[in-house]
């Protein structure tokens, strides 16, 4: 193999080695950033519960990943989320507005249940989210989330800016609360005579940045190897000494 073809082809693995290394570079960042991210959301769980009233600054990064307690009424209608599996089961969380002030309405997620029980979920909250209440629970920043309301008049996820537009409501929060407390278990039993399973659970990396890393750079070791064994540069470089 001729010095310029070799020297070519060494170009050409050189820039995919690279590119190999970027990305494993890529998720070892991702891994820092992530783990930043656990830490804080985690962080604001262990923090007081903010009270929201006419004082709270209601800010949705403010508010993200932190307990509060709302006291209001509760409005119509019944939303509900469809297609939310918890452990393979299918099923729906539901939503319910609840009006803390005159210039603000926070969607609350009640709790999830299996599809097979949406008709006793719906007559318990019916029966149980009328007039004044108070509710606590986790508040998310959902500002960014989209949504669309499907023929069956379920929603594809929760996000208070599209669910608003059909609510007819201009001063429902872009934040929202999920009913209940720190659990470790998504199917935790519910309460007592109730259908819905409520509470929020810690944020936990799911990714395995550090396996991707690894990989990548692993590639690219192979393909070092493989170059050198190949292209006989041990061989090549003597003949330039």
């Amino acid at each position: 193999m001729d010095t310029l073809r070799k020297v070519s082809i060494a170009l050409v693995i050189g820039l995919a080695i690279t590119v190999l290394c970027g990305l494993g570079f890529w998720q070892l960042m991702r891994l820092d950033w992530k783990n930043n991210l656990v830490s804080e959301r985690n962080n604001g769980i262990n923090n007081s519960v903010i009270e929201v009233n006419n004082s709270t600054d209601h800010l949705p990064q403010r508010l993200d990943w932190q307990r509060v307690e709302a006291s209001g009424s509760w409005l119509p209608p019944v939303l509900t989320v469809g297609n939310r599996a918890r452990s393979g089961i299918r099923g729906k969380e539901y939503i319910k507005p609840l009006k803390v002030t005159e210039n603000l309405v926070v969607l609350v997620n009640l709790g999830w249940s299996r599809e097979t029980n949406t008709g006793s979920v719906l007559t318990e909250i019916q029966r149980k989210y009328v007039g004044l209440d108070s509710v606590s629970g986790l508040a998310t920043d959902r500002s960014e989330v989209q949504a669309k309301l499907t023929p069956n008049g379920d929603w594809t996820a929760f996000s208070p800016q599209d669910m608003k537009e059909n609510l007819s409501m201009t001063n429902v929060a872009l934040w929202t609360i999920t009913k209940g407390e720190l659990t470790e278990n998504r199917l935790s039993s519910p309460q007592f005579e109730s259908s819905l399973i409520d509470g929020y659970q810690p944020f936990v990396n799911t990714t395995p940045h550090l396996e991707y890393a690894l990989t990548w750079f692993g590639i690219a070791l192979v393909l070092v190897i493989t170059a050198g064994i190949r292209l006989n540069w041990l061989s090549f470089i003597k003949k330039l000494k």
